[in-house]
């Protein structure tokens, strides 16, 4: 008897499906050997541009609850990756990275580059840029039929 996934495999919608689980096993595994928690990274990154931000524009831009936003930057922040920037004391302290947090991001995003460049190695050069913009055409369009179900 057959599964109703085996007639799939052999579709266009099933071979994505399946590169897809393999993306996440993959940053699964990434984030497991990794020397940066995720909830981290994403607030490195965010304030990797050197532009302070308060809670509330961490919280906007990440598209997260105040509350999450709360728990990941108090933990960063009794960490040593992140700081409160020294402006008004009437006024809410933002937020900016600190040089042990954004050595910390630089080691992670430049392991994470080199993951990136022996994947892509693996799609003959002709054919990159072509992969690349179908790609991100592909996560665009997925991300927007997520988000409008």
């Amino acid at each position: 008897m057959s599964r109703v996934t085996d007639d799939l495999r052999e579709t266009p919608a099933g071979m994505a499906i399946i590169a897809i689980a393999m993306l996440e096993r993959a940053q699964r595994a990434a984030e497991d050997v990794a020397e940066v928690r995720v909830a981290d990274r994403r607030l490195l990154w965010l304030l990797s541009d050197g532009q302070p931000r308060t809670m509330r524009q961490i919280a906007d831009e990440l598209g997260l609850e105040q509350s999450t936003v709360n728990r990941q930057v108090n933990a960063a922040l009794g960490e040593g990756l992140l700081a409160r920037a020294d402006l008004d004391e009437h006024h809410a302290r933002p937020l900016v990275v600190t040089d042990a947090g954004r050595a910390l991001f630089n080691r992670s995003f430049d392991r994470h580059v080199g993951y990136v460049e022996q994947a892509l190695d693996a799609v003959p050069v002709e054919r990159a840029s072509t992969f690349l913009a179908d790609l991100t055409a592909f996560a665009e369009a997925y991300s927007r039929a997520v988000s409008s179900s």
